[in-house]
């Protein structure tokens, strides 16, 4: 039975009281064991909850209510609210008219001057059977800390947005994939206008073939050790065009919540400068030997960048004799390629000194140690004399090769230091084979590491045409995450 109900219940009885003693008696406990309850409800509310009259005399506050207006119950029963602020006349501000005149719920917020504090109000008129107010509820919650916050939080954006707007690179705050802030340069580079933006995720931007490496390059943020990561990718523009471009990541607080910050180089113009150079490179790297018809020649070059540091040499140095270098100049990318470059100008001296692997490398070593003290380059050579059938191989840090007779395939192991650094003198190791017609030897870079070679092996390609091992090769290696380094693969089989 309702409040309302109870109260006219107890009117009726209290008239006949003598007739219905114990009734009343159980309705009156029931009252008051409600309004306790009620009151007790209230007063553990951290809120401010209060009722006003709808002329604005207070009849009832929580404890919180006392405690915000620091009075007591007596001080504020029957006071109006706008003497609560030592007025005379109520606020220039009250939303107290909207609420009566309106016959409806009104919520707001204002900074109280009186309390300095900022205050969020709610008020819910209460209506009397014939649809009139009888009393208005309020609700009071301070959200000065809130709105601290908030305006914290304003301000730090701005000083992203300045920060960004500085910034000559692209700049993107993402969070679980999805674009949260974006500054100008990322406009100009993306072709993208700034609405669009914001309702694309970072894989509609990254191109399909890089989106695997993207979501692992930010993924590995997540370790407590990373804290900064770099990688290169591939974005399409609106218009399709693909844009080139070095990307750094990093973990940040972002307004309050863990982002990720990813700053954007565009390398399109250099890639295309580079491709010139990666072209040049190309063919002289792919030029296979036309004057040796004592062998059938194989090779599979994939630069991991634009340009590489890996390169080989084939000389015929006879009538029945051939001499092949492999090379691996230490860093990679333009410095690797010029590296290497200088070292073929030494190499084609050396040539024609000498054919003997060792002396060969010893010679290259001489050369090369003091002009690059800093810099050296992992080789292997060989030599092949097709008249005794043999073949001579000295490993100057490029350490293992394949030697494969009547398709059995042998992974050999030799033990060289790279040719320069700072040894003035050193000594390389060498192994001597059989080589007959349908024999073959197989060189290959440090971008074959453990898992390709394994693979390989599992697949057994050697037992096949060296046209079907380059495609195998080729397609391993089409996905940019299987490029760890510069690839280059050689097979020279004898005929």
């Amino acid at each position: 039975m309702g409040i309302e109900k109870q109260l006219s219940r107890i009117k009726e009885l209290t008239e006949s009281k003598e007739k219905n003693q114990k009734e009343l008696y159980t309705l009156e406990r029931g009252l008051v064991d409600h309004i306790l309850l009620m009151e007790d409800i209230l007063q553990s509310i951290p809120d401010v909850i209060g009722v006003i009259r709808p002329d604005r005399t207070i009849a009832f506050f929580n404890h919180a209510g006392y405690k915000l207006f620091n009075k007591s119950r007596d001080e504020v029963r029957q006071k109006k609210c706008y003497e609560l602020f030592n007025k005379k006349e109520k606020c220039e501000d009250c939303r107290l008219n909207e609420v009566i005149e309106g016959k409806k719920e009104v919520t707001c917020e204002m900074f109280v001057n009186e309390l300095g504090k900022f205050i969020e109000f709610f008020y819910k008129p209460v209506f009397d059977d014939h649809g009139n107010i009888d009393l208005i509820i309020l609700k009071m919650r301070d959200i000065t800390e809130q709105k601290v916050i908030e305006k914290q939080l304003q301000m730090q954006e701005k000083t992203y947005r300045r920060l960004f707007e500085f910034s000559p690179y692209g700049i993107l705050i993402v969070q679980d994939g999805k674009v949260l802030m974006f500054n100008s340069e990322i406009i100009k580079m993306l072709g993208y206008k700034e609405e669009d933006l914001k309702s694309l995720t970072l894989r509609n931007l990254v191109h399909k073939d890089y989106i695997q490496r993207a979501e692992k390059t930010l993924k590995s943020l997540n370790g407590e050790k990373v804290i900064k990561v770099e990688t290169e990718l591939i974005l399409v523009r609106k218009d399709g065009k693909q844009v080139f471009v070095d990307i750094t990541a990093s973990k940040i607080d972002f307004l309050g919540i863990t982002a990720t910050q990813i700053t954007l180089r565009d390398t399109s113009k250099l890639k295309a400068e580079m491709d010139k150079a990666s072209k040049i490179q190309k063919v002289r790297m792919e030029r296979n030997p036309v004057d040796l018809e004592k062998i059938i020649f194989s090779k599979v070059y994939i630069p991991k960048h634009i340009v590489s540091g890996d390169f080989f040499h084939i000389f015929r140095t006879g009538e029945n004799e051939m001499v092949g270098f492999m090379g691996d100049s230490n860093g990679s990318g333009v410095s690797a390629a010029l590296l290497n470059s200088a070292v073929k100008v030494i190499i084609n001296d050396v040539i024609t000194k000498t054919t003997d692997p060792e002396e060969f490398l010893n010679m290259i070593h001489d050369e090369f140690q003091p002009l690059f003290e800093e810099d050296f380059v992992a080789a292997i050579c060989f030599k092949i004399d097709f008249a005794e059938k043999k073949i001579t191989v000295t490993s100057a840090g490029i350490n293992e090769y394949i030697i494969e007779r009547k398709g059995s395939p042998t992974l050999s192991l030799l033990k060289g230091p790279p040719i320069g650094g700072k040894m003035p003198n050193t000594s390389f190791d060498t192994m001597v084979h059989d080589f007959h017609p349908g024999d073959r030897i197989y060189l290959f870079t440090d971008g074959f590491d453990k898992v390709i070679q394994d693979k390989i092996f599992k697949e057994k390609i050697y037992k096949k045409d060296m046209k079907e091992q380059n495609e195998f090769i080729k397609n391993h290696f089409a996905k940019p995450d299987n490029i760890h380094d510069d690839v280059l693969w050689v097979g020279v089989e004898s005929r």
